[in-house]
């Protein structure tokens, strides 16, 4: 799955890498080191009236477009890909309204053992709503429970990818997939990450059958990983730190 994700890089290099108008990029927001599902986040996508890719700000949980009220569904931060075709929320999406979610890395969780205390200086901020979402990782260790270590995950030289997506309205979802024997080691899920050689295939409005979609998330960048500390399991923690090797 994927859970939490970081976009430091600046607008330029956000408008070289995905060939952007660099005024669009320019207003991006600032560097962020542990952005969270129901966030605001930047996202790209194919503009039929332009002929262009395009720079939207939208909310990460998709909403379906059937749904009449959001209120009582819940939001759907990942999307696996081997069903895309077939379930309701994504099958439409998948056809018509995909993109691209820029990043340079993100963070996967992985049990290590049994907690024996619950201090730490890290643990003492409040509880975060969604840091209780199973495969995030625990607020804070309890004794004899199972203690979540998180990992960083990004590109050799912390360059810039991109997240396969789907977007509804103003809501938009990440795409996962069966993990690398790499990324296997910690989680049973990856996100989908395309090759920036398939990035205008996969914006690409001409193509709307899973059998030509699909396959383009199929070859995964070479990744590095490495543990941080646990201050990344609260979403009010953004800064350079949630990025920080741990020894």
């Amino acid at each position: 799955m994927c859970g939490r994700f970081t976009l430091r890089s600046d607008g330029n290099a956000l408008a070289q890498h995905f060939e952007l108008d660099a005024a669009l990029a320019a207003a991006l927001p600032p560097a962020r080191y542990n952005i969270a599902p129901t966030q605001t986040i930047p996202v790209i996508r194919w503009n039929a009236d332009s002929g262009k890719r395009e720079l939207v700000m939208q909310r990460w949980g998709l909403v379906p477009h059937w749904a009449k009220d959001r209120k009582p569904l819940p939001a759907l931060f990942n999307a696996r890909a081997e069903t895309l075709a077939t379930r309701p929320a994504f099958r439409e999406a998948l056809r018509a309204r995909r993109c691209l979610i820029p990043a340079d890395g993100f963070y996967e969780w992985k049990a290590v053992g049994k907690a024996l205390t619950g201090t730490g200086p890290d643990m003492a901020a409040p509880r975060h709503p969604l840091d209780a979402r199973p495969g995030w990782g625990p607020q804070e260790p309890q004794p004899g429970l199972r203690v979540k270590q998180p990992w960083f995950v990004h590109r050799p030289g912390d360059g810039l990818f991109a997240f396969a997506g789907l977007w509804e309205g103003e809501t938009c979802t990440i795409i996962t997939r069966t993990p690398t024997p790499q990324m296997a080691a910690l989680h049973d899920r990856m996100p989908a990450i395309p090759t920036p050689g398939d990035y205008s295939a996969w914006l690409d409005p001409v193509r709307s059958r899973a059998e030509e979609l699909l396959p383009l998330l199929d070859h995964p960048p070479e990744l590095e990983i490495f543990p941080v500390r646990p201050l990344v399991n609260r979403a009010a923690a953004d800064g350079p730190e949630c990025v920080m090797r741990m020894l």
